[in-house]
Formats: C-alpha cells, structure tokens, sequence
C-alpha cells in the first residue's frame, strides 16, 4: 500500500482485508484469500494511465484483479460502513486510528495474547477490530497502542455492561482531561448536555419547572 500511495498514480484509497475478512465485503467477489485494495478515481484516460502505471509498479506482487461499477463501490461502502464486523452480535468491536507503518506491529502484537479479527483502512492508519471473546480487552488494547506510537481507541460495540463499565473513547491525557472539565463547566454548569457520555465522571441533571410557591 505504502509502494502504491507513494506514487505517481495517484490512488484515493488503500485497505487491506485479511483471510476470513475479504469474503465479507461486495456478497463475496473478493473469495476467500486476502487482499489489498487500491481505489483510483477520476476522468476515464486518467484513471486508466494511472491503473496501467499502477500495474507495471506492482506486477511482482502477485496478481492484480481490476474492479469497476457498483462491484468497486459496494465493496468500498462495506469497508466504510464496517460490513465484515456487522453481523448482529454483541462481541467488542474497536476502531483504532494510529500511524500506518505501526498498525500491523500493535495488531500482531494484540493476537499473541487475545483473539481478534482485523482488517484496515487508510493505507493502514485505521484499523477494525473485532474481539472474538465478550472482554473487550480495553486495558490490553490501549496499552498496546501506547507501545507502537499512541493512537485513539473508540468502542464501537459492545455489550451494555462492558459499555457502562469502560471509555467509550479514548482516555484523555490528564492535563487535557482537566482542561476539558474546565471548558465543560464553563459552558454547561448544570451538566444537562449528555452528562457521563463523554467522558467517565460526568454528573447528571434533572430539570423541573418550579411551582407557585417553591424555589430551586
């Protein structure tokens, strides 16, 4: 990917979908075995130069399948819309934002010690991730991330119980954290503006209409 988006063909988008993970996307077109994807867009004679520069840059790297129409543009949606992980269960899905040329070391890393399903977006820079297991392994995950170079972790999906206990979002640093209560304070003293969803802590607020007679 990084060959392909370093070069004069100009390619919009790069992902990869791992074995398992590309027969999800496109009602299966892709089969079975892996594959890296590269989105070239624009005027019909420029988008084939640039395919062909494309094909010459990467004859070596095993066999390139050309895909145009609403195939390409179903299997682009499935890749934005996190398709291969939309399957109606409650088991953890993550989207993790980090460097791309670190992503693939982190996911490794996290497969020596829980089992997990991934494929990524962005050159690499987003990767989906779905726990196989109920934990979601949050503590695991973010530590990780921290290891190969810092990156946000979002909980996309889990069970209630997991969502109520863990960050949604990726913790803030603690000088950032305080600042943000500082700034929420300012501007929403009460706490009426979704209290406890951004951030763990966060009180909450009823509001009521006083009665003749009464004062609050």
């Amino acid at each position: 990917m990084a060959l392909a988006l370093g070069s004069s063909a100009e390619a919009s988008s790069a992902a990869h979908l791992p074995e398992r993970i590309a027969s999800r996307v496109a009602t299966g077109h892709l089969g079975s075995d892996a594959a890296t994807l590269l989105r070239v867009e624009g005027f019909g004679p420029s988008v084939v130069y640039r395919i062909e520069a494309l094909r010459n840059l990467l004859g070596k790297a095993g066999p390139l399948q050309e895909i145009d129409g609403e195939t390409s543009k179903a299997m682009w949606r499935d890749i934005r819309d996190c398709t291969p992980f939309a399957d109606g269960a409650e088991r953890p899905v993550w989207r993790v934002s980090m460097a791309p040329s670190q992503a693939h070391h982190m996911v490794m890393a996290l497969r020596m010690q829980a089992a997990v399903d991934a494929f990524y977006d962005w050159q690499g820079g987003l990767v989906w991730l779905s726990m196989r297991e109920d934990d979601p392994e949050a503590g695991l995950l973010r530590g990780l991330i921290r290891k190969y170079g810092g990156g946000h972790a979002t909980l996309v999906r889990a069970s209630a119980s997991h969502r109520a206990a863990l960050p949604v979002f990726e913790p803030q640093p603690q000088h950032l954290a305080a600042l943000s209560a500082r700034l929420k304070a300012e501007f929403d003293p009460k706490q009426i503006l979704n209290p406890g969803r951004m951030a763990p802590g966060a009180g909450s607020a009823t509001l009521a209409r006083p009665t003749e007679g009464s004062a609050s």
